[in-house]
């Protein structure tokens, strides 16, 4: 009896030391990515978070945010405001969603904090309770030893009885075996039921702080959701005021465009009535110029055939004057033949005579010149007067429109808020240059109400509008071309802010400028 004793002991120290004693070390997520790692002991399988197909998604509408937020609300176009807005609700919704998953994961969380706890403390009582039954029957081994198999024998009455006895003992060693491996397991439940609070505390206090960061997020974009909604609320009363305003100068406007059209069709009646009076007058003038050129020319004529008739009146008198220095001639030779006759018979007689005589010389007769007639006047042609011819030639330019400024399109033609946004929107800084959007005259330039100082070129089939000049360089009844500068970027007017505000208009009415644009 004594020797058993120490065993019964050493059996009791061994459970109660396994039962103070702990199965394994646990870390229990140790990089906080949500990957649960157990060593040395029962607990949950290595793992790691599964790939989610959302993450990606998660993260472009995150980057949208963050650009929404980085947005500059003073510069942006009311499209970047819009979709800046829609960025910033789909981030606070998805904040919303977030941190109403996480305050569900931390309840959920805790429940399961408070269902391990459960678990452990009945494994614990469980424990206790084993504990109690195996020191009692140590305790009763202890006292009580149990005899051998020939004692067995001995006190029996036959080998039956010996054998039933035994077999009893041997129930009862076995009920022990068993209560022991029921405690070892018990205890092993104890070490898991340990490891999954630890567990469920830690994915607990995890959750809290992601509900934490997610409130903060939220409330980050919650703000800038406020900003640009006010900014947009701030854009659209700006524009509607500026629309209120130009339509109310609508009529204005068209107005004054109507009364400029009268007065350049009184411009163009008076200049085609002043050509078609300057032609008049310059084809009278050579009318009369044709008249006198023909007066001139028949005078001309008449003082020709006046000194022909002079001229051959002149040679008829020549030739009469010849014909009598002829007939002069005539006589002078007959006279002189009649002498030579007679100086013959002179001669003869004083050759008869001289025969008798001695011979004189003989008498010399002086020669006697032919006059020259006179010589008939020259004959003079006239050539008529060149006639002078003048012409004049125009160009005209012809194409689509061309943009007339350069900058950004803030604010495209449509409707803005319940209102008609008549034109487009080009924000540039002040003093930048515009041209003409096609080639044609200027109709107006002036102010204009709430279209401030502004142009209108009419183009024949259509009509182009440039408001919320700074100044302009150009004035009323000029003729410009495309390209042509006609004035600079300004803020005049109800104008939300520098920029050019560009119409096109057919038959008065304002349509997208958008086809005419390259």
């Amino acid at each position: 009896m004594t020797s058993r004793r120490p065993t019964a002991l050493v059996l009791v120290a061994a459970l109660v030391a396994g039962l103070s004693g702990t199965a394994g070390a646990t870390d229990v997520d140790p990089g906080g990515d949500g990957t649960t790692v157990v060593t040395d002991g029962p607990g949950p399988v290595v793992g790691a978070p599964d790939e989610d197909p959302r993450v990606q998604r998660e993260a472009a509408r995150r980057e949208r945010a963050a650009l929404a937020a980085d947005l500059d609300v003073l510069e942006a176009s009311e499209a970047e405001l819009d979709a800046a807005a829609e960025a910033l609700a789909a981030e606070v919704q998805a904040q919303e969603d977030a941190v109403r998953t996480s305050r569900e994961a931390v309840a959920a969380a805790t429940a399961d904090i408070d269902r391990a706890r459960a678990a452990l403390a009945a494994a614990r009582d469980r424990i206790a309770a084993l504990t109690d039954r195996l020191v009692e029957r140590a305790v009763d081994s202890f006292i009580t030893p149990a005899q051998s198999t020939l004692h067995d024998v001995a006190v029996s009455a036959d080998l039956t009885e010996a054998l039933r006895k035994r077999a009893f003992v041997s129930q009862l060693l076995t009920d022990d075996t068993a209560l022991v491996d029921e405690l070892e397991s018990v205890q092993a439940e104890v070490e898991i039921q340990k490891t999954a609070a630890e567990v469920a505390e830690t994915r607990a206090d995890r959750r809290r702080a992601e509900t934490e960061r997610k409130l903060v997020d939220l409330e980050a974009a919650v703000v800038e959701q406020a900003r640009v909604e006010a900014a947009i609320q701030d854009r659209q009363t700006e524009v509607t005021a500026e629309i209120e305003s130009l339509v109310a100068s609508e009529a204005e406007l068209t107005a004054a465009i109507e009364q400029a059209e009268r007065e350049q069709r009184e411009r163009e009646e008076r200049a085609r009535a002043e050509a078609e009076e300057a032609e008049r007058q310059r084809v009278a003038a050579e009318v009369r110029a044709r008249e006198q050129a023909a007066r001139e020319q028949a005078a001309r004529e008449q003082a020709a055939r006046d000194q022909a008739a002079r001229d051959q009146a002149a040679r008829d008198q020549a030739a009469r004057d010849q014909g009598a220095r002829d007939q002069a001639a005539r006589d002078q030779g007959s006279r002189d033949q009649a002498a030579r006759d007679q100086g013959s018979r002179d001669q003869a007689a004083r050759d008869q005579a001289a025969r008798a005589q001695p011979p004189a010389p003989p008498a010399q007769r002086p020669a006697q010149a032919a006059q020259p007639p006179a010589g008939a006047a020259p004959n003079v042609t006239l050539a008529p007067a060149p006639r002078a011819t003048a012409g004049a030639s125009r160009g005209t330019g012809t194409g689509g429109c061309i943009w007339p400024a350069r900058g950004t399109v803030t604010s495209e033609f449509g409707s803005r808020w319940g209102r008609l946004h008549a034109g487009i929107d080009i924000a540039a800084p002040i003093g930048t240059p515009i041209y003409a959007a096609k080639a044609g005259t200027v109709l107006l330039a002036g102010t204009q109400g709430g279209y401030g100082t502004a142009i209108v070129l009419d183009h024949g089939d259509m009509q182009t509008l440039y408001g919320h000049q700074s100044r302009l360089a150009v004035s009323a009844g000029a003729s410009v071309d495309q390209g042509q500068l006609i004035g600079y970027v300004g803020n005049t007017g109800h104008s939300t802010g520098p920029h050019l505000h560009f119409e096109t208009r057919y038959g008065g009415t304002p349509r997208n400028p958008r086809p005419c644009l390259p």
